[in-house]
């Protein structure tokens, strides 16, 4: 099955659906190769990865063992908040090294946090925007063949629209967390606008009550779907990519395949985010103290809190 792509706003192709590598235990990430390999050999060719993934040098090494030209992949990683000051080359240079690539196909801004001052658990204040130093260094990255592509993740319009009034380079994606407990609608349309690309994680929400919701579920046996990939299907119908990530061959070779929702499949679960219930980011396992490395909710600027999974100590913002 041929999977669908976008163009970029710099002329670059990248496929729809992809696979992540996030494994929220970074020791496991040597374990997550016999899937990454798995997930070429069904035809995934879309690859996401991160400095703290620690999963860079399998992502690297299953691209270099299937057999297949480097240049069918498109291969993105992040650098972490606390490389992202003078250590931004070195960072860059080291995940080339560790991937054993010549270059990668998108760089991302992890987060707007920055410790030029701080460390991970005490980021510099964000009215300093240090994020502006930083992608300065990223644009530069493009004159050095490494990079071909260069991104943001997690940054909300206000930090896009200072970025954009004070740069050359527009960021061609935004990789953030969406799915249809936290749609970000407003964010999502004003990146389109700017001819921004989104790329959507958590699409399917990981293990949560989400994959068993009523609608998506209705949706699945009306089409013959899974759960996932309905939301899969969401995702993609609303202009963004997708990563989930999986580890059985089953998951691996079923989210690739996608359905056409129909209008009133996607207002259907457009509308599940209109129950306060179900009002939620679920990558918690990111917060700390009520902050999200370093910075509270409203210094993120997000509109909806992390996370409202009942979990102990967590507040809704």
């Amino acid at each position: 099955m041929a999977i669908p792509t976008a163009k970029l706003n710099n002329g670059r192709t990248i496929p729809l659906v992809g696979y992540g590598t996030w494994v929220g235990d970074q020791s496991q990430g040597p374990a997550l190769l016999p899937s990454i390999k798995e997930a070429i050999k069904q035809g995934y060719r879309h690859i996401d990865t991160a400095t703290l993934y620690c999963n860079e040098a399998e992502v690297g090494q299953a691209v270099r063992e299937s057999g297949i030209p480097r240049e069918e992949f498109f291969i993105t990683t992040k650098v972490w908040i606390t490389e992202l000051n003078e250590k931004a080359t070195e960072s860059l240079n080291g995940s080339l090294k560790s991937a054993g690539l010549d270059y990668f196909d998108l760089l991302l801004v992890h987060w707007p946090q920055t410790t030029y001052k701080g460390t991970g658990e005490n980021p510099d204040d964000p009215s300093e925007r240090n994020y502006l130093k930083v992608w300065k260094q990223f644009e530069g990255f493009l004159d050095t063949g490494k990079v071909k592509t260069v991104g943001v993740s997690n940054f909300a319009i206000p930090f896009l629209e200072d970025l954009l009034a004070n740069s050359k380079v527009v960021p061609a994606v935004n990789q953030i967390e969406t799915h249809p407990w936290n749609p970000d609608f407003e964010l999502i349309d004003y990146c389109h606008k700017k001819g921004i690309h989104v790329t959507a994680y958590c699409p399917v929400a990981g293990h949560t009550p989400l994959i068993k919701d009523e609608t998506v579920n209705a949706i699945a046996k009306e089409l013959g779907a899974t759960p996932a990939q309905v939301l899969l299907s969401w995702g993609v119908q609303r202009g963004t990519s997708v990563i989930p990530k999986a580890t059985s061959s089953e998951h691996i070779s079923e989210n690739l395949k996608l359905f056409t929702l129909s209008p009133e499949h996607v207002n259907r679960i457009n509308k599940i985010n209109e129950n306060p219930a179900t009002q939620s980011r679920v990558n918690y396992g990111i917060v700390s103290n009520n902050k999200i490395f370093g910075w509270t909710p409203q210094q993120l600027q997000i509109d909806v809190g992390f996370p409202t999974l009942g979990l102990p100590g967590i507040k809704q913002t």
